[in-house]
C-alpha cells in the first residue's frame, strides 16, 4: 500500500540513529515491509526500489557502531533486502556492497564469534554472487577477487563453521564461469586449482555438514576445467572423495552426479584407466546397501555415459569387470526398474538425461540388441 511505501524515508532515516535497539528495530521494520520471511511483501518491489540504495547505506552505516558491528538483525535485513530487489538491482549494487562485506567476512574468518551474524554474512555474499552471475565474467571476476582472501583464511585456518558457506558460494561462482553449462569448460583461474588440495583433504569430507557444498563445487571444477584437475595431479583424490561419498548413507545423491562430473569434465585418456574401479565401487555399493537415491544416481551416471560415448561403449565398460553385469545387474537390476521413479524425482534435466541415456542404451547396446 502507498501508505507504507510512504513510512520507508523515516525507517531509513532511523537505521542511522547510534542506539543499537533503535537501528536494530529499524532493521527490522524494514526486512518486514520489503522483504518478509514468509508471505508477499507489503511493499512491492516497484514502491520499494527507489529506496534500495538509501536503504543499504543506512544499513551499512549502522554497522560503523561499536555496539552493532556484527549486528545480526542489520545484516538478516541486509540479505533479505538484497534478495528481495531481484538481481538486477543487486548487481548494480554489487560494488559498493561487496567491498563492505568482504571486510566484514573477512574479519569474521579471522575471529568468528556471532553464529548468526555470520550466517547472513554469507546469505548476503551469496545473492551478490547470484547477481553477478546474471552481469557476465567481470563482475564474476570482481566478487572472486573481493572473496578470495577471506576463503583462504577460512580453508587455512579451519574456520570449520565457514566451511559449508565457502564452499557453496565457490560452487556458485564456478558454475557461472562455466554458464552452467554441461560439458568441458576451457579452464578456471589459477586460484581455483590452488584450492584442489585443500578441497580434497580428507577431514573436509569426513565432517557431514559440508558434503553437500563441497561435492557441488568438486563437481563445478571437474566439469569446467578437467584437464587442469588432471595436470594438477588431483584426479585421484578427486576419485578418492567419490570413494567417501560412495561409502557414506548420509550422501546418497551425492555420488552418481560426481561420477557424471567426472565422465563430463576429465579427458578419456585420464579418467577411463579407473573405470573398471568406479564401476566396481558402485555395483558394490548397490549390491550391499542399496536405496533409492544411490540407484538414482547411478542410472543418471549410466545415462550420461551412454549419451556422452553411446550405449555400445557403455556395454563394454561394463561388461569388462564382469561378464553378464550389463545387461543383468545394470539394466534389469537397475535402470528399468528405477528409469521412471527417477525420471519423475529430478529435475527436468535430469528427466531429459535419462530419457535420452536411456534410447542411446536401447540403440546401440549390442547386447540388448541382439537378445530383442
Amino acid at each position: 500500500p502507498p501508505a507504507l511505501a510512504a513510512t520507508l524515508p523515516s525507517i531509513i532515516a532511523l537505521l542511522r540513529c547510534e542506539a543499537p535497539v533503535v537501528h536494530s528495530y529499524a532493521a527490522t521494520a524494514l526486512e518486514r515491509l520489503v522483504a518478509p520471511p514468509r508471505g508477499p511483501p507489503r511493499v512491492g518491489a516497484a514502491g520499494a526500489a527507489p529506496h534500495v540504495q538509501p536503504a543499504l547505506e543506512a544499513l551499512f552505516s549502522a554497522f560503523a557502531h561499536p555496539d552493532s558491528a556484527e549486528n545480526e538483525y542489520v545484516m538478516r535485513a541486509v540479505a533479505r533486502v538484497l534478495a528481495s530487489a531481484g538481481p538486477a538491482v543487486a548487481a548494480a549494487a554489487a560494488p559498493a556492497v561487496l567491498a563492505a562485506l568482504s571486510r566484514m567476512l573477512l574479519d569474521a574468518a579471522r575471529n568468528p564469534r556471532v553464529p548468526g551474524f555470520n550466517h547472513w554474512l554469507f546469505e548476503a555474499v551469496a545473492v551478490i554472487a547470484r547477481a553477478a552471475a546474471t552481469a557476465g565474467e567481470p563482475a564474476v571476476a570482481a566478487v572472486e577477487a573481493a572473496l578470495f582472501p577471506a576463503f583462504e583464511v577460512v580453508l587455512r585456518d579451519d574456520v570449520q563453521e565457514f566451511h559449508p558457506y565457502a564452499f557453496q558460494v565457490l560452487a556458485q561462482l564456478v558454475e557461472a564461469r562455466r554458464g552452467g553449462g554441461g560439458g568441458t569448460g576451457a579452464g578456471l583461474p589459477p586460484a581455483y586449482l590452488a584450492l584442489l588440495p585443500p578441497l580434497l583433504a580428507p577431514a573436509h569430507w569426513e565432517r557431514a555438514g559440508n558434503v553437500p557444498a563441497l561435492a557441488r563445487l568438486l563437481r563445478a571444477i571437474v566439469v569446467a576445467a578437467g584437464a587442469d584437475v588432471v595436470a594438477a595431479g588431483a584426479l585421484e583424490p578427486a576419485l578418492g572423495a567419490l570413494q567417501k561419498l560412495v561409502s557414506l548413507k548420509s550422501a546418497d545423491g551425492e555420488a552418481g552426479p560426481l561420477a557424471l562430473a567426472l565422465l563430463r569434465g576429465i579427458p578419456p585418456a585420464a579418467l577411463d584407466p579407473y573405470l573398471g574401479t568406479l564401476w566396481g565401487l558402485l555395483f558394490r555399493r548397490l549390491q550391499a546397501a542399496r536405496t533409492a537415491r544411490f540407484a538414482r544416481g547411478v542410472v543418471l551416471f549410466a545415462s550420461g555415459f551412454a549419451l556422452l560415448r553411446g550405449g555400445a561403449a557403455l556395454e563394454t565398460s561394463v561388461e569388462s569387470v564382469q561378464p553378464g553385469l550389463f545387461a543383468a545387474s545394470l539394466v534389469g537390476g537397475v535402470w528399468a526398474p528405477g528409469l521412471g521413479a527417477a525420471a519423475a524425482g529430478g529435475s527436468p534435466e535430469d528427466a531429459k538425461l535419462l530419457l535420452a541415456g536411456a534410447g542411446a542404451v536401447l540403440g546401440g547396446a549390442p547386447g540388448l540388441t541382439t537378445a530383442g
